[in-house]
């Protein structure tokens, strides 16, 4: 059984048809991507997903569960993890500290009550803290632990929102963009990065507008084109087919 079957998924916002009745599905174990051309609705798809927004139709099945109409805390307490575009981070806080928010915003969904609940129990917090220094090793940020997030260059950022999405447990890691905006030896190292993450057993859905990376990255991907699916297959079966190359890879092949 798939971890995630998306199905029939639909959303109009006013005049505009984002998603057209799209569906996947993401195996255990798996690195599935999502590519198309700016607007095409791979965003939307995204937070269709995560409880952002309710379809107007069409089903969200995650590990046996339907979690269309759940709120986003709770599909992420269900094992889905996310970053964004943007890097969404407490720049005020440690690097560290935003990554134990993570953990006790499981517990406790808002920042003021997430750190009350951790120092209020000194025990949970360093098993806490340990948990934390092993995903920033697993990043490569130990270094990092005590600098504040606001401090790093974009590269780092985007290593802390990985982190992040980690401390949540997740049981699929769904990346918005990782790679925007990297100079190339970060794209590698957060490719890198994505590979080693599916070899402990976290399956990534992940939106990529580099197509190099993403075809190195994927053991399948979809593509959306003005809200709907027109291909779907092996990244070398995507590379071949007419309707994608016409359609986005003519003109961002190189990209």
């Amino acid at each position: 059984m798939s971890l995630l079957k998306v199905h029939n998924l639909s959303k109009r916002f006013a005049g505009l048809q984002a998603v057209d009745d799209v569906s996947f599905s993401v195996d255990h174990n798996q690195v599935f991507g999502i590519i198309g051309p700016n607007g095409a609705g791979k965003s939307t798809t995204f937070n269709l997903i995560m409880g952002n927004v309710i379809p107007d139709q069409g089903q969200v099945i995650f590990d046996g569960n339907d979690v269309v109409g759940e709120k986003t805390h709770k599909i992420t307490l269900k094992g889905l993890g996310r970053t964004f575009q943007d890097a969404t981070l407490f720049p005020g806080a440690s690097v560290l500290d935003n990554i134990l928010t993570a953990k006790f915003g499981r517990i406790a969904p808002t920042f003021a009550g997430t750190l009350w609940r951790a120092y209020k129990t000194p025990g949970i917090l360093q098993k806490e803290k340990e948990k934390a220094f092993e995903i920033l090793r697993f990043v490569g940020l130990e270094n990092y632990s005590d600098e504040l997030a606001s401090n790093l260059d974009h590269g780092h950022q985007g290593l802390v929102q990985l982190a992040i999405a980690l401390a949540t447990e997740p049981k699929l890691l769904m990346l918005d963009e990782p790679l925007r905006g990297m100079n190339p030896t970060e794209k590698e190292q957060v490719s890198d990065l994505i590979i080693k993450i599916k070899k402990t057993g976290i399956s990534v859905l992940i939106i990529e507008h580099d197509v190099k990376s993403i075809m190195k990255i994927c053991d399948r991907i979809a593509v959306i084109n003005y809200g709907k699916k027109i291909s779907e297959g092996s990244p070398l079966e995507i590379k071949s087919d007419k309707r994608v190359i016409e359609a986005y890879l003519g003109s961002d092949e190189s990209a």
